[in-house]
């Protein structure tokens, strides 16, 4: 320690090797030294003393020994500690960035679970749909073809049967007509349907009271065989593509004209066409009479597309096919559409 004489007592523990540091130490604390005080040669002579003492007393040594052995134990453990707990903090930041990853993948699992379980559920209602589309061709077919093989079966009879009377030819043309009127309405219904699915209806103003006295005319010679009277009251406008709304009206005159007793009224309102009949009202309820295939009794043929079509137009124009109650206490069914300018 000679040569470090006149420096501060810390500085000159920093020259000292391994235990020296700790033993040099104490023996400054005995001494009365701080580590800023000056290693002078009364100092380093107190220091001697205090080794000297520590020396010859085994009990002092002793102690000495076991508390700098604890304190370079603790010092030891505090250098293996401080490592080790630094590597756990990064074993746990990798776990937690790991655990975010784990995570993450999770709810992508469980996206991709909802996802399938929508997907099949959606391929299941498309088997459905493709299931009904099917039966619905199959149905249209048998239906179309029924009129026209009952219409070909007629002109065969009418062509080979030489004897028949005036009355009887009538009827058979009667039935011909009749006929192929249902092969007519089943294309028709058809071809308003194949339009709904091309493209919106076209919005024009339409005027109701025309249209369904227009109407009327077409089907006068019908009324009039059946023995209807049908009559138009109350006016109106809308606004929707011709063609579509005369198909879905048509479809309603129909059905009244089938099952009216004596009368078939048209009412008339804004944006409202009202068909009400005096016969025995609806059979069933109304929704599940616009489905296709559900025929009410009564009815045949066009696999049940007259009220279907009916609903799909007034749909597509933002409207609803509804029932309604009217004072003739048959069946009432009303044409909804945006009104008209």
């Amino acid at each position: 320690l000679l040569p470090l004489l006149g420096k501060p007592l810390k500085e000159v523990i920093r020259h000292v090797d391994g235990v020296g540091q700790e033993l040099l130490r104490e023996l400054a604390r005995r001494a009365g030294l701080t580590p800023e005080t000056p290693l002078d040669e009364a100092g380093l002579g107190r220091v001697y003393r205090a080794l000297k003492t520590l020396v010859e007393d085994p009990s002092l040594r002793t102690e000495l020994s076991e508390e700098l052995r604890r304190r370079w134990a603790e010092e030891e453990k505090e250098a293996l500690r401080k490592p080790l707990l630094e590597a756990l903090d990064r074993e746990i930041r990798t776990l937690k960035a790991r655990l975010g990853d784990y995570q993450e993948a999770l709810e992508r699992l469980e996206e991709a679970e909802a996802l399938r379980r929508r997907a099949d559920l959606l391929l299941a209602r498309l088997k459905e749909l493709l299931e009904a589309l099917e039966a619905l061709y199959a149905a249209l077919a048998h239906d179309l073809k029924t009129p026209l093989l009952s219409a070909l079966r007629l002109l065969d009879y009418l062509e080979r049967a030489d004897d028949l009377g005036k009355e009887r030819r009538v009827a058979l043309l009667r039935a011909l007509r009749e006929e192929l009127a249902r092969g007519h309405r089943l294309t028709e219904n058809l071809l308003a349907l194949a339009r709904l699915e091309a493209r919106p209806p076209r919005g024009e103003t339409l005027n109701l009271r025309a249209l369904a006295e227009d109407l009327l005319l077409r089907y006068r010679d019908e009324a009039k065989r059946r023995g209807l009277l049908v009559e138009v009251e109350g006016a109106g406008l809308a606004r929707g593509e011709r063609l579509l709304v005369e198909r879905a009206l048509a479809n309603l005159l129909e059905n009244a004209l089938r099952h009216a007793k004596s009368r078939v009224r048209l009412r008339v309102g804004e944006g409202v066409l009202l068909v009400e009949d005096d016969g025995a009202g609806l059979p069933l309820p109304l929704e599940a009479l616009a489905r296709t295939f559900l025929q009410g009794e009564g009815r045949r043929g066009s696999a049940g597309l007259g009220l279907y079509t009916a609903k799909r137009v007034a749909e597509a124009h933002g409207g609803r096919l509804f029932p309604c109650e009217g004072p003739l206490g048959g069946a009432c069914l009303g044409l909804e559409l945006p009104k008209g300018a």
